[in-house]
């Protein structure tokens, strides 16, 4: 058999190639098995940014169509948590309920859903069941400020300032920056005729950009006159 001599540079370019050639399959193999994105999840993502311009209504729909399509790569308790704070947003509370409890249900282990779902007993009136389960968000999670400043709204609300204002002062303890916290911890110093510290307090949180002092201004003042 007649020799060929092939140049070094062209038996390097070969060996590559061959390597190349050898591992294409697996390679090729690899780029198909790339899972794609759901139907679902690209409805989520619309829904989130729906959610950050604040259109929930609009919101709520691709949410809901992304649970009906499927979801792969979203968590289907936090969908849920979106649905009820959106639900929140546009005073539809007990929607907000229904989906807050839905939320829990899938992931009894999130302290954000069952504070948020305590909020949603709270915005119905329902004092009890916000107790139970801002607590039981602050139980899985102590170090959580909004389930303390949820909590101690619950107190202010039920005319209990002392409780009220243990519980806000660990919200502000862990987040200084929870203006309704402050807010809350005025009329908690009120009820019990503390107004310097009230008025300290309401002064934070509109520092930190509370929308209704005026509100809370005018419920210290009434509790000045009794």
């Amino acid at each position: 058999m007649t020799s060929v001599n092939i140049p070094y540079r062209n038996v390097r370019r070969l060996i590559y190639l061959q390597v190349l050639m050898a591992f294409l399959p697996f390679m090729l193999g690899f780029v198909c098995r790339q899972p794609a994105k759901s139907s679902g999840d690209v409805l989520v993502d619309q829904g989130f940014q729906a959610y950050d311009d604040g259109d929930y209504t609009q919101a709520i729909q691709q949410f809901e169509l992304a649970i009906e399509a499927g979801v792969t790569e979203h968590d289907l308790a936090e969908i849920y948590t979106f649905i009820g704070n959106s639900h929140d947003r546009l005073d539809q509370f007990d929607e907000a309920l229904a989906a807050h409890k839905r939320a829990v249900e899938i992931d009894p282990e999130s302290f954000r859903a069952w504070n948020n779902l305590g909020n949603a007993y709270f915005y119905l009136g329902n004092l009890k069941e916000a107790e139970t389960s801002h607590k039981r968000a602050i139980n899985l999670n102590p170090e959580y400020a909004f389930a303390y400043a949820s909590l101690g709204a619950v107190y202010v609300t039920r005319n209990e300032p002392e409780a009220a204002i243990q519980m806000l002062n660990e919200a502000i303890r862990l987040d200084e920056t929870i203006a309704t916290a402050h807010a809350n911890l005025a009329l908690a110093y009120a009820l019990l005729k503390q107004f310097d510290p009230a008025e300290s307090s309401l002064r934070r949180a509109i520092t930190l950009g509370y929308e209704n002092s005026a509100i809370i201004q005018q419920r210290i003042d009434d509790l000045k006159l009794q």
